[in-house]
Protein backbone atom coordinates (compact mmCIF):
# COMPACT_ATOMS: atom_id res chain seq x y z
CA UNK A 1 0.00 0.00 0.00
CA UNK A 2 2.77 2.27 0.88
CA UNK A 3 4.17 1.74 -2.93
CA UNK A 4 0.39 3.54 -4.10
CA UNK A 5 0.55 6.19 -1.72
CA UNK A 6 4.16 7.22 -2.58
CA UNK A 7 3.37 7.14 -6.22
CA UNK A 8 0.29 9.16 -5.88
CA UNK A 9 1.84 11.84 -4.08
CA UNK A 10 5.07 11.84 -6.54
CA UNK A 11 2.37 12.45 -9.54
CA UNK A 12 0.43 14.88 -7.64
CA UNK A 13 3.75 16.69 -7.36
CA UNK A 14 5.18 16.08 -11.06
CA UNK A 15 1.77 17.64 -12.45
CA UNK A 16 1.62 20.52 -9.69
CA UNK A 17 4.99 21.95 -10.71
CA UNK A 18 4.09 21.41 -14.21
CA UNK A 19 0.99 23.24 -13.25
CA UNK A 20 2.55 25.80 -11.32
CA UNK A 21 5.54 26.76 -14.50
CA UNK A 22 2.35 27.08 -16.62
CA UNK A 23 1.11 30.25 -14.55
CA UNK A 24 4.24 31.44 -14.42
CA UNK A 25 3.80 34.76 -16.93
CA UNK A 26 5.82 34.09 -20.14
CA UNK A 27 5.81 37.57 -21.99
CA UNK A 28 7.14 35.85 -24.93
CA UNK A 29 4.69 33.35 -25.36
CA UNK A 30 1.18 33.38 -26.99
CA UNK A 31 -0.73 30.50 -27.79
CA UNK A 32 0.63 29.97 -30.74
CA UNK A 33 4.17 29.65 -28.75
CA UNK A 34 4.07 27.42 -26.72
CA UNK A 35 7.45 27.31 -24.93
CA UNK A 36 6.48 26.70 -21.42
CA UNK A 37 5.40 23.23 -22.82
CA UNK A 38 9.70 23.52 -24.31
CA UNK A 39 10.74 24.36 -20.76
CA UNK A 40 9.11 21.61 -19.36
CA UNK A 41 9.58 18.64 -21.37
CA UNK A 42 13.83 19.90 -21.22
CA UNK A 43 13.88 19.64 -17.40
CA UNK A 44 11.94 17.15 -17.07
CA UNK A 45 14.08 14.67 -20.03
CA UNK A 46 17.53 16.53 -18.46
CA UNK A 47 15.63 15.13 -15.07
CA UNK A 48 15.50 12.12 -16.32
CA UNK A 49 19.04 11.35 -17.62
CA UNK A 50 20.28 12.13 -14.44
CA UNK A 51 18.00 10.84 -11.94
CA UNK A 52 17.78 7.49 -13.79
CA UNK A 53 21.45 6.33 -13.13
CA UNK A 54 21.81 8.50 -9.92
CA UNK A 55 19.15 6.40 -7.84
CA UNK A 56 20.09 3.18 -8.90
CA UNK A 57 21.62 2.78 -5.38
CA UNK A 58 18.46 3.82 -4.07
CA UNK A 59 14.98 1.31 -3.03
CA UNK A 60 13.50 0.69 -6.87
CA UNK A 61 10.17 1.84 -5.50
CA UNK A 62 12.04 5.47 -4.91
CA UNK A 63 12.95 5.12 -8.84
CA UNK A 64 9.51 4.15 -9.67
CA UNK A 65 8.48 7.04 -7.53
CA UNK A 66 10.58 10.07 -9.08
CA UNK A 67 11.05 8.65 -12.57
CA UNK A 68 7.73 7.16 -13.63
CA UNK A 69 5.42 9.04 -11.26
CA UNK A 70 6.97 12.25 -10.65
CA UNK A 71 8.61 12.91 -14.15
CA UNK A 72 5.65 11.17 -15.69
CA UNK A 73 3.15 13.64 -14.41
CA UNK A 74 5.64 16.60 -14.68
CA UNK A 75 7.07 16.20 -18.58
CA UNK A 76 4.05 16.63 -21.35
CA UNK A 77 4.68 14.98 -24.21
CA UNK A 78 0.68 14.73 -24.61
CA UNK A 79 0.78 18.47 -24.29
CA UNK A 80 3.43 18.50 -26.91
CA UNK A 81 1.58 16.55 -29.06
CA UNK A 82 -1.34 19.11 -28.47
CA UNK A 83 0.87 22.00 -29.10
CA UNK A 84 2.00 20.58 -32.75
CA UNK A 85 -1.52 19.69 -34.15
CA UNK A 86 -2.57 23.28 -32.77
CA UNK A 87 0.35 24.98 -34.78
CA UNK A 88 -0.57 23.16 -37.60
CA UNK A 89 -4.15 23.67 -37.26
CA UNK A 90 -3.61 27.33 -37.15
CA UNK A 91 -1.45 27.22 -40.31
CA UNK A 92 2.15 28.00 -38.71
CA UNK A 93 4.07 25.70 -40.55
CA UNK A 94 7.70 26.83 -40.05
CA UNK A 95 7.06 27.55 -36.16
CA UNK A 96 5.89 23.82 -36.08
CA UNK A 97 8.85 22.63 -37.43
CA UNK A 98 10.70 24.62 -35.38
CA UNK A 99 9.10 23.98 -32.35
CA UNK A 100 9.35 19.47 -32.90
CA UNK A 101 12.87 20.40 -33.82
CA UNK A 102 13.96 22.42 -30.52
CA UNK A 103 12.33 20.25 -28.91
CA UNK A 104 13.41 17.04 -29.87
CA UNK A 105 17.03 18.09 -30.48
CA UNK A 106 17.00 19.47 -26.71
CA UNK A 107 14.94 16.98 -24.31
CA UNK A 108 17.54 14.21 -25.96
CA UNK A 109 20.24 16.59 -25.39
CA UNK A 110 19.12 17.09 -21.83
CA UNK A 111 18.93 13.71 -21.07
CA UNK A 112 22.44 12.51 -22.22
CA UNK A 113 23.48 15.65 -19.72
CA UNK A 114 21.53 14.50 -17.09
CA UNK A 115 22.73 10.79 -17.91
CA UNK A 116 26.85 12.15 -18.29
CA UNK A 117 26.58 13.72 -15.03
CA UNK A 118 25.36 11.11 -12.87
CA UNK A 119 27.53 8.70 -14.78
CA UNK A 120 30.45 10.92 -13.66
CA UNK A 121 29.31 11.43 -10.00
CA UNK A 122 28.39 8.01 -9.47
CA UNK A 123 31.96 6.23 -10.94
CA UNK A 124 33.68 9.55 -8.52
CA UNK A 125 31.51 8.74 -5.49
Amino acid sequence: MSMVIGFVIAAALGAFLRWGLYLVPHPWESHTHPWATFVVNFLGSMLMGFLFLYLEKFPPQVKAWICVAFLGAFTTYSSFSLDMVRLLDEGSFKLAVLYFLCTNLFCISGCYIGWFFAKNLVTTA
